[in-house]
């Protein structure tokens, strides 16, 4: 199965092994703790489990599951997150979607997100249509840095191993020297810790994200959409776009898309969205 993690088994099991450390001292890093199953780099589950806070500081590779939620104009649903996330701030994400549970399965973890993100019920997990692979999902690597200086934000992808960190939106005088320390980082992490503090611009969140995620699509009747109900704190607004725009969006994934979004495309995903909503049904 295509992915590109890191192949190297015995480096990939040391970073397992600090995971495991700090989720049994419930070392007190900035994020969630929740608890995840860890996965080796081609999918296969593994018995052992990590906080989620672990996963992301140390590249563990886990599960998520992600939606596509497709209105009867054929017009996706899609979430612009807040200026405070501390991953993609102001970033175009898609409908809904989070971290598989221990004791979950693709589609049961996407009903329970769909619940908690939108407050959107969907009872009859049939009508969830599988866009990417039901056993795997697709690979997703992302490492992703946030610095503030006062209101003044600066964002830092990397989509691909092989690509170099870049500035994506942010004020145009970050200093040199925190963009070359945030790229030796980039080159060595998980093993160097990002610079928490340069030229009065403070870290405020990092993340090195490596999962497999489930897509998909979720069509939903106009009436469904009107109850849907978002928290404010994680998502600014919801946008109604056509697959051409998201497409656009995606292309640019140094702009707006979130790393999900950005995952589609590079996993080739849009050609078969697009023939799946063409045979779409709502009943």
């Amino acid at each position: 199965m295509r992915h590109n993690y890191c192949l190297d088994e015995r480096e990939y099991s040391a970073r397992i092994e600090q995971a495991l450390i700090l989720t049994a001292l419930r070392v007190p890093l900035k994020g969630s703790h929740e608890t995840l199953r860890v996965y080796t780099p081609s999918g296969r589950a593994t018995e052992c489990f990590v906080t989620s806070t672990a996963a992301h500081q140390l590249g563990i590779v886990h599960k998520t599951s992600d939606a596509l939620v497709v209105l009867p104009s054929r017009e996706i649903v899609v979430q612009r997150r807040s200026a405070s996330d501390t991953v993609f701030p102001r970033g175009i994400g898609l409908s809904a979607g989070g971290h598989m549970g221990i004791n979950e399965d693709p589609s049961q973890t996407l009903q329970r997100e769909m619940e908690e993100e939108l407050a959107l019920v969907i009872k009859d997990r049939r009508r969830f249509v599988p866009l990417s692979s039901p056993v795997t999902g697709f690979s997703l690597y992302c490492l992703s840095a946030v610095y503030r200086n006062g209101q003044r934000a600066a964002h830092f992808v990397k989509h691909a191993r092989t690509e170099a960190l870049r500035l994506v939106t942010g004020a145009a005088n970050v200093p040199e020297e925190l963009i070359e320390r945030l790229s030796a980082w980039a080159d060595q992490c998980p093993w160097k810790s990002p610079p928490t503090e340069c030229g009065g611009w403070i870290l405020d969140g990092a993340h090195f994200n490596q999962e497999w995620t489930h897509y998909y699509i979720v069509p939903i009747t106009q009436g469904e959409y009107e109850t849907i109900r978002t928290c404010p704190r994680e998502v600014s607004e919801l946008l109604c776009v056509s697959l051409s725009e998201l497409r656009t969006v995606a292309s640019d994934p140094f702009g707006l898309a979130t790393d999900s979004l950005v995952n589609l495309k590079a996993n080739g995903a849009f050609e078969k969205l697009e023939a799946m909503l063409e045979r779409l049904e709502w009943g």
